[in-house]
């Protein structure tokens, strides 16, 4: 076993189709990424541990996604945001900006495309890889 591996106990719950895991909080508040194996050690989901807030939603008007200096896209990101017609929708986005200057930043598509009326966002899980 290489130095940075743990091997702990969780416990598991299953829940209206949702498997709670429990881990120790020393454990989990050391964690940066979350990977997943089944019983043969075969590889199944990684998400980034920032995906296990209290609901995993973040309200977009207290807190952003964290910029590099030298990025002007982040993500993607799941978001959701109301229309204008009151229907709610939520997709796959991008959050962007000019320059290095955070405040000025606009969620869309990476491309041409700015979404409007975006109310909250979270982090989406890796895809899983062989």
């Amino acid at each position: 076993m290489d130095a940075d591996e743990l091997i702990i106990n969780v416990i598991a719950k299953k829940n209206n189709g949702t498997i709670e895991l429990s881990v120790p909080d020393d454990v989990f508040n050391q964690a940066e990424r979350i990977l997943l194996k089944n019983e043969q050690g075969v590889f199944c989901k990684t998400f980034p541990a920032e995906a296990f807030g209290s609901d995993s939603w973040i309200n977009e008007k207290e807190e952003l996604p964290k910029f590099k200096p030298t990025d002007t896209c982040i993500g993607p990101f799941w978001i959701s945001r109301k229309l204008y017609n009151g229907l709610r929708v939520d997709h796959e986005a991008y959050l962007c900006r000019e320059g290095t200057y955070t405040d000025d930043c606009w969620w869309g598509d990476g491309f041409e495309d700015v979404y409007h009326g975006v109310t909250h966002w979270k982090y989406l899980p890796d895809t899983p890889h062989e």
